[in-house]
């Protein structure tokens, strides 16, 4: 459902024209969580970046923010879109946020949608 909702997602951006650069970030993502690099979106990302990773069933909301962090330009501005079908607890993912939110500004957007069973 995740990666449907990312191709949707991606369909209606590319409709109206836009022409985004994006990053993606799996956790875990051993050996590496990049999974893509600020590359300019197409109708093929998911299958292109994101299928390669296969769910574990080990979310890590804290990792995948210290993750995201490593690939924000902070003099620009910047949407992060959290999506997550699992749960984790914080392990320092509202501190990172908070940060990036008292550093930035106005410049940084996030959004966080969780597909998942349990109590946030």
């Amino acid at each position: 459902a995740l990666y449907s909702s990312i191709q949707k997602f991606i369909e209606i951006r590319l409709k109206k024209g836009c022409s985004d650069t994006v990053s993606a970030v799996m956790t875990p993502g051993y050996p590496t969580a990049i999974a893509a690099n600020r590359v300019t979106v197409d109708k093929d990302f998911v299958k292109n970046y994101l299928l390669k990773f296969k769910p574990t069933g080990c979310e890590d909301y804290g990792q995948a923010f210290r993750d995201a962090q490593t690939l924000i330009d902070q003099k620009k501005e910047t949407v992060v879109i959290f999506l997550c079908d699992g749960i984790s607890s914080d392990n320092g993912a509202s501190k990172v946020t908070r940060n990036l939110a008292t550093s930035m500004k106005k410049k940084f957007s996030l959004f966080c949608i969780t597909l998942g069973p349990g109590t946030y």
